[in-house]
């Protein structure tokens, strides 16, 4: 037979179980939530195996139910996406940077942190005409076969990058006939 009430500890009253429970929780919440957290941290590499175990055997079911929450709450979804893009701009670049080398097979990576040193030193300008930047350009673009590197990505603003397109660094700068006749020599 399942029990029903407790007598509280601290009180002495006969309550519901789980009101006594919850009252004692209450009164000791740091308590019980520093030695939760203990546990966790004593035992975070058993849990992460159960956890990557349950995925791997359970990946179809995730998925449906992954589906079914973004399919029943996509404006919820949405929203949180387009906050999360305007307060994180950096990683949302880096993200996209990465996600088109990945579709290009391109080399190279890409991390928030080098991202803002390369526009802090173009002093977050257009690298073409000093305009205030407003995207990410691929000096090589991917499509002929550039990389994802820190060495080939420059701020750029949205005129000059509709203008320079999917073109390299040379066929848009103009060139200077008369430093073609020079010779350079070692």
């Amino acid at each position: 037979m399942l029990k029903t009430t407790k007598r509280c500890s601290d009180c002495g009253k006969v309550k519901p179980l789980n009101a006594a429970s919850h009252e004692r929780y209450v009164k000791n919440k740091d308590r019980y939530n520093e030695a939760r957290q203990r546990w966790y941290r004593e035992h975070r590499e058993e849990i992460q195996e159960y956890q990557a175990k349950y995925r791997e055997t359970n990946f179809q079911e995730i998925q449906k139910r992954r589906r079914a929450y973004a399919k029943t709450n996509s404006a919820k979804i949405v929203a949180r996406v387009a906050v999360w893009r305007r307060t994180n701009p950096e990683k949302h670049k880096a993200n996209n940077i990465r996600r088109r080398g990945r579709e290009q097979t391109a080399s190279g990576t890409i991390t928030v942190i080098r991202l803002k040193a390369r526009i802090e030193y173009y002093g977050h300008c257009c690298y073409l005409c000093g305009a205030p930047y407003e995207a990410i350009d691929h000096v090589i673009p991917l499509a002929r076969g550039g990389t994802s590197w820190p060495a080939n990505l420059r701020p750029i603003c949205k005129s000059c990058n509709s203008q320079k397109g999917a073109k390299p660094l040379r066929e848009v700068l103009p060139v200077n006939d008369d430093a073609s006749n020079v010779e350079i020599s070692l």
